[in-house]
C-alpha cells in the first residue's frame, strides 16, 4: 500500500512538472490564460520556426511572381506554400478554430470565436526581390482579442512573441519600446501605402532624426517594440499585417492608436500609429496637417 502510495504521489508530480514545463515559453512563464491556448502558443511557436526554416531552405529557388488587386500586389507560389503548411497543421491539431489568412479566399473568412490570422510572408515584394526583409506573422485571438502574436524573421532568425499580460519577447529576452522622448531624436518608419503622400515625408523629414521605409508592417512594428525605432507609421493596413504586432507592440508597452491620438483596436486599420507613446502628440499633430 505504502508502495502505491508512493508510486501514485511521484507520477503526479512528473506530471505536474511536464506541464509546468510546458507553460514555459521561450522565456515566459504564462501565469494566466486557459491550459489550450497555452498549448496553443507552444504549438505555434515551433510551427513558424519550422516553416521559416523550411522556407530558408528554398533560398536558391526560383520566385515566380503572380499580381492580384494592381501591378504592386505580388504573391509569389511561397506564399500560397507556407499558407497551405500552416492551415494543415492547425486544421490537424485545432480542427474547430478558424483561420483568417492573406491568401487563397482565406481574406474574407469571418472571426468567431478561436481565430488563427496568418501573413504567410509580410514584405512579399521584399522577398520576391531577395531583400532579407520579410517575415511571417501569426496571431491567435479568441473573439476580437488578441492572445497570443509571433513575428518570424527567417534570414535573421529572430521571433517576436508576446503572449497576453506576460510581456514581449525577442528571441527570450523581455523587449520594451524605446525612452527617447524627443521627436527630433526619433527614427520613424512608413508603411509603403502612406508612401503616396509626399508632404508626409517631407514633414517627417524636417521634425524626425531619420525616417525609413521597409516594406514589412510586421517587422517595422516589432521594431518599435524592440526599441529600435520610436514610431511605425501604418496606412490602409490589413488585420494580417498587424495582428501579431498589436499584442507584441502593447505588451512592451507600447501605444497603438489612430493619427488623431485615439486608442484603436487590431480592426481599426486605417489609418494607424504604432509608438513608444512619448510623443504621440506631436506624431498626431503633423498627420492631422496632412491630405490623404
Amino acid at each position: 500500500m505504502l508502495r502505491n502510495c508512493f508510486l501514485k504521489n511521484f507520477i503526479t508530480v512528473q506530471l505536474s512538472y511536464k506541464i509546468w514545463n510546458s507553460f514555459v515559453k521561450g522565456g515566459i512563464i504564462v501565469k494566466g490564460g486557459g491550459y489550450m491556448s497555452k498549448r496553443k502558443f507552444d504549438f505555434a511557436a515551433q510551427l513558424i520556426r519550422d516553416i521559416g526554416e523550411e522556407l530558408n531552405r528554398e533560398e536558391n529557388t526560383e520566385r515566380i511572381i503572380n499580381y492580384k488587386s494592381s501591378d504592386l500586389d505580388l504573391v509569389t507560389q511561397f506564399d500560397i506554400y507556407i499558407q497551405e503548411k500552416f492551415v494543415k497543421a492547425i486544421n490537424k491539431n485545432f480542427s474547430t478554430d478558424v483561420i483568417l489568412a492573406e491568401e487563397k479566399g482565406l481574406s474574407t473568412v469571418k472571426p468567431s470565436g478561436a481565430t488563427w490570422i496568418l501573413d504567410p510572408i509580410d514584405g512579399t515584394a521584399n522577398f520576391a526581390h531577395r531583400l532579407p526583409l520579410y517575415c511571417i506573422s501569426l496571431a491567435y485571438y479568441e473573439g476580437n482579442n488578441p492572445v497570443f502574436g509571433l513575428i518570424y524573421s527567417p534570414k535573421t532568425g529572430d521571433l517576436y512573441s508576446a503572449y497576453h499580460n506576460e510581456g514581449a519577447f525577442l528571441n527570450n529576452i523581455k523587449i520594451r519600446v524605446s525612452e527617447r522622448k524627443k521627436l527630433k531624436e526619433s527614427l520613424v518608419t512608413v508603411g509603403t501605402t502612406a508612401l503616396h503622400s509626399v508632404n508626409l515625408l517631407n514633414l517627417l523629414h524636417k521634425n524626425v532624426r531619420r525616417t525609413r521605409v521597409l516594406g514589412t508592417a510586421a517587422l517595422q512594428s516589432a521594431f518599435v517594440a524592440a526599441g529600435c525605432s520610436e514610431a511605425f507609421i501604418g496606412y490602409k493596413l490589413n488585420i494580417w499585417d498587424i495582428a501579431a504586432a498589436y499584442i507584441i507592440v502593447k505588451e512592451a508597452g507600447g501605444s497603438i492608436t489612430n493619427w488623431s491620438g485615439k486608442e484603436i483596436t487590431p480592426w481599426d486599420t486605417d489609418k494607424m500609429l504604432f509608438s513608444n507613446g512619448m510623443m504621440n502628440e506631436e506624431l498626431c499633430a503633423l498627420m492631422s496637417s496632412i491630405d490623404f
